[in-house]
C-alpha cells in the first residue's frame, strides 16, 4: 500500500468515483445525489474546489477514506482566520484500525487554523480527543410548543407537562418590529457588529447566498428585523417551516445580530408561528449571550427539560436522548476563548447539522 492524503482536486479524483465510495460505505444516500454533492462539496469552497480529503491508495488506485470539507473563515478574537466545515468522516470498513484517521487530521490541522464538526460517532471521538480536539456531548437546543395537542403523540412527557404548558404563552410581552429582505451591506454591518464580542463562522452574503439561499432541497426565509423602519439597529433571523405528518415545526436556522432587537426579532417568531398554525419551533446554538433571551420569551432548554423529551430528527421521526448533536472543535489559535461558549456562535446553519436525513 502506498497512502496517499491530499484534497481530491489535488489528486485529480473525480467527483464519481468519491460518490461511488459513499454509496459503498455511508448510509445516508443524499451524498451520491449530484445537486446535493456539488452544493455541498464543490459550491461551498473557495474557486469551486473539490476539498473533499482523501486517503488514497497509489498503488492500486483506491479510495479507503474520505472527509468532506467544505472551506469558511472564521472570526476568532476578531481576527479572521481560515477555517472549515468537517461535513462527512468515512472510512472503507476493511481499512479501519491502519491510522487512516489520525493522518486526516493530521493533513487538516495543518491546511486549516480551525475545524469544527458535528454529530461525531462513538469510534471518532477516541481519534478526535488524540488529536487535541475538544467535544461538547450535546448542543444546546430550545423549543417553544404552540399547540401541544398536535405534537404530544410525538413526544415523551410527564402529567406535570400538561399543567406547566397550558399557560406557558399566555403572557409573553410583544415588542414592535419591522422586516425586509438583507441586502449585501445588511449583511457587512451585522457581521462587522457581532464578531466584536463573538466567535463564529462568516455568514457573509456569499456564504449566506450559498448556505440559505441556494440550497437544492430546503427552502429557507432570511429576513433583516428592526425596531425601527430606518433599520439601523438590526438581526438576522433564518428559518424553515416543515410539515411532519400531523403537525407542522418551524427550524429557526439562524439568529443573530445587535442584542437590543432580540427581543423584537421573537415576538416576530411568535407572531410568524402563530400566523402560519405552527405547533412547535426549535433553534439550537451555543452561544449562551442569545440563549438567554429565548429562555426569558419561555423557550423550553431541551437538556435540561426532564419532563419532556421531543425529537429533533424527522425523517424519519427518531426520539434521541439527548435530542441535540454534538460537536468536536479544534484551534491552532486561542483555545480559551474557543471554549468561552458565552461568546461562541455554532447553530444549525453550521456544518452539515440541516442536511437532509433521508433520500430516495
Amino acid at each position: 500500500m502506498k497512502l496517499k492524503i491530499d484534497f481530491a482536486y489535488k489528486l485529480k479524483i473525480s467527483k464519481k468515483k468519491i460518490m461511488k465510495f459513499y454509496n459503498d460505505n455511508w448510509k445516508n444516500k443524499i451524498l451520491t445525489n449530484n445537486k446535493y454533492y456539488n452544493w455541498q462539496f464543490i459550491n461551498s469552497n473557495n474557486h469551486k474546489f473539490d476539498k473533499n480529503v482523501i486517503a488514497y491508495d497509489l498503488s492500486d488506485h483506491k479510495i479507503l477514506g474520505v472527509m468532506g470539507v467544505s472551506d469558511r473563515f472564521f472570526f476568532l478574537n476578531k481576527k479572521k482566520i481560515k477555517g472549515a466545515e468537517l461535513t462527512t468522516w468515512c472510512t472503507d470498513q476493511n481499512y479501519i484500525n491502519i491510522g487512516i484517521g489520525p493522518k486526516i487530521l493530521d493533513f487538516l490541522k495543518k491546511n486549516y487554523d480551525l475545524l469544527i464538526g458535528m454529530g461525531i460517532t462513538k469510534k471518532a471521538i477516541e481519534i478526535y480527543l488524540r488529536k487535541e480536539f475538544m467535544y461538547i456531548k450535546s448542543i444546546p437546543r430550545y423549543l417553544k410548543v404552540f399547540n401541544f395537542n398536535n405534537i404530544k403523540n410525538n413526544a415523551v412527557y410527564g402529567s406535570f407537562f400538561l399543567k406547566f404548558i397550558r399557560n406557558r404563552n399566555a403572557e409573553i410581552k410583544n415588542y414592535k418590529y419591522f422586516y425586509k429582505k438583507p441586502n449585501k451591506l445588511d449583511l457587512k454591518t451585522l457581521e462587522n457588529g457581532f464578531l466584536k464580542k463573538n466567535n463564529f463562522f462568516s455568514r457573509d452574503y456569499q456564504k449566506v447566498r450559498w448556505r440559505l439561499i441556494n440550497h437544492p432541497f430546503y427552502k429557507y426565509q432570511n429576513l433583516i428585523i428592526s425596531d425601527h423602519i430606518n433599520f439601523k439597529k438590526k438581526i438576522l433571523i433564518s428559518y424553515r417551516i416543515e410539515e411532519i405528518n400531523s403537525f407542522k415545526i418551524m427550524r429557526v436556522i439562524d439568529f443573530f445580530g445587535d442584542e437590543k432587537i432580540y427581543k423584537h426579532g421573537l415576538t416576530f417568531i411568535n407572531h410568524i408561528c402563530k400566523k402560519h398554525n405552527i405547533d412547535v419551533a426549535d433553534f439550537f446554538c451555543t452561544n449562551q449571550e442569545i440563549n438567554k433571551y429565548f429562555l426569558n420569551d419561555k423557550w423550553l432548554s431541551m437538556l435540561d427539560c426532564e419532563f419532556f423529551k421531543f425529537p429533533h430528527l424527522f425523517e424519519p421521526i427518531e426520539l434521541r436522548d439527548p435530542s441535540s448533536s454534538s460537536m468536536i472543535f479544534w484551534t491552532c489559535k486561542d483555545f480559551l476563548d474557543l471554549n468561552n461558549l458565552s461568546k461562541l456562535y455554532i447553530t444549525k446553519s453550521d456544518c452539515d447539522f440541516d442536511r437532509p436525513t433521508r433520500y430516495n
